[in-house]
């Protein structure tokens, strides 16, 4: 199993670069243009946020990864000694029943775990063989294109009710793929939008735009307002050609994102009035702030879900400055390159005063970060119901048996980056629908 499973990662990882070679040789002009502004956009804000002086400060990335290691171990020293899952603190407290009542109502973990296999089917030929090796030990050796077969064999929906599909690489620059389906037996529109595996550089630059009301991440709100401007006309074609079916939007990673802000986007849409609509967004990065800002009318049709390590959902430009704070105090520790090395090897244990030190900048870390540059606003997060968090089953002694914890997404929008060496992996779309079909109760 561990086999397979490394194997579908590395599928997921090569259909990202076949992705970006067809990128660049299919639709040069606007590949390069993409590319370009992608890079200066982000260049720009590392620039701006002083990230660039922090690298060069601590004798570059190679010596940034070496002391970003340390902080993962002086971090998880900081909750063996508190005794604390990392979630605690962000749990909802206020009207706890009150909330999964209604999270358990609106969004039951069968049609999550329904839906996330949607998003995974997004990502077209390359992200579903990835998973079927992943989750089911399946070899496809089927050459060619066969993306609208796959979707079909992988979703259970017939062929002929994929209406909409742009999940290779015909869509433009400025538009995130998608694709979208006919669910007559569940009475459904589904609305799949595809997450980072593609070549958008849209999520690189951390800069805000305004958006209804307050603002958002600038290329994750670009790319729903040209997704739901490209798309809307069939939905709306199909929902009223299916009065009683709802619609139904999910997706992954950078989809998952699009889908928060879709959400947004569908209560603003008078074409949207009289039809119902859910939002089901998994490892979504911050999106939009202030969360205050969003009516409950708003975040009670959107869930978003974390598994177990991924960073992704914690991943702003905010919060890189704040760990990129914490590396810093990490460099200037009195430790030599073996100490360093029996740190991460696990073979030494952090000393109560640094460990304290780092819970302290955890806590608070505006303290550490008075100076936030122009367009990066503090507190950027998912405007959701609740957050579905996916934790390891204790005391099962069982690897692949999961529940889950409801948090707020206002705290979790305010929580420090954590160093997990699963921070990548936990974050493929593949371990989230492995995850959710492992929760051992509801």
């Amino acid at each position: 199993k561990a086999l397979y499973q490394e194997a579908g990662k590395q599928k997921f990882l090569l259909g990202m670069h076949e992705s970006l070679y067809t990128s660049l040789t299919v639709r040069q002009d606007a590949s390069i243009d993409m590319w370009t502004k992608g890079f200066s956009g982000l260049y720009d804000h590392v620039k701006e946020a002083n990230l660039s002086r922090d690298i060069e400060q601590m004798g570059g990335m190679l010596r940034y990864f070496e002391n970003k290691a340390v902080l993962g171990v002086i971090q998880h020293a900081n909750l063996n000694m508190m005794g604390k899952n990392r979630y605690d603190d962000m749990l909802i407290t206020n009207n706890l029943q009150t909330i999964k009542d209604d999270v358990h109502a609106a969004f039951p973990i069968q049609e999550a775990r329904r839906y996330i296999k949607f998003a995974v089917a997004a990502y077209g030929d390359n992200g579903i063989i990835s998973a079927n090796l992943d989750l089911n030990q399946a070899i496809d050796l089927r050459g060619g294109s066969l993306t609208k077969t796959r979707i079909s064999e992988y979703t259970g929906i017939p062929i002929d009710d994929i209406e909409v599909i742009a999940v290779d690489y015909g869509d433009g620059p400025n538009e995130l793929s998608h694709f979208v389906a006919v669910d007559h037996a569940h009475k459904k529109i589904i609305l799949a939008i595809r997450g980072t595996h593609t070549h958008k550089l849209c999520n690189f630059p951390g800069y805000t735009k305004e958006f209804l009301g307050g603002e958002a991440h600038v290329g994750i709100a670009m790319m729903a307002e040209n997704l739901w401007k490209s798309v809307g006309y069939c939905v709306i074609r199909l929902l009223h050609e299916n009065p009683w079916y709802e619609l139904i939007v999910t997706g992954h990673s950078l989809g998952g994102g699009v889908t928060c802000l879709v959400n947004m986007l569908l209560h603003k849409d008078e074409r949207m009035r009289g039809h119902q609509f859910r939002c089901f967004a998994y490892g979504s990065p911050p999106v939009y702030s202030p969360l205050s800002f969003v009516h409950s009318s708003v975040t009670t049709t959107c869930i978003t879900f974390v598994n177990q390590h991924d960073s992704v959902p914690f991943t702003s430009g905010d919060s890189v400055r704040h760990q990129m704070a914490m590396i810093n105090v990490v460099e200037h520790l009195d430790l030599d390159l073996m100490q360093r090395a029996r740190l991460i090897l696990g073979l030494d244990s952090p000393n109560a005063q640094v460990v304290k030190q780092i819970h302290t900048m955890e806590r608070e870390p505006w303290r550490v970060l008075p100076d936030v540059p122009r367009g990066i606003p503090r507190g950027l997060g998912c405007p959701s119901m609740a957050t579905i968090w996916i934790v390891s089953s204790e005391n099962e002694g069982n690897d692949d048996m999961f529940e889950y914890v409801l948090v707020d997404p206002q705290k979790v929008a305010s929580a420090a980056l954590y160093v997990h060496k699963n921070n990548f992996n936990d974050h493929l779309p593949a371990r989230y629908e492995f995850a959710l079909n492992h929760i051992k109760s509801e």
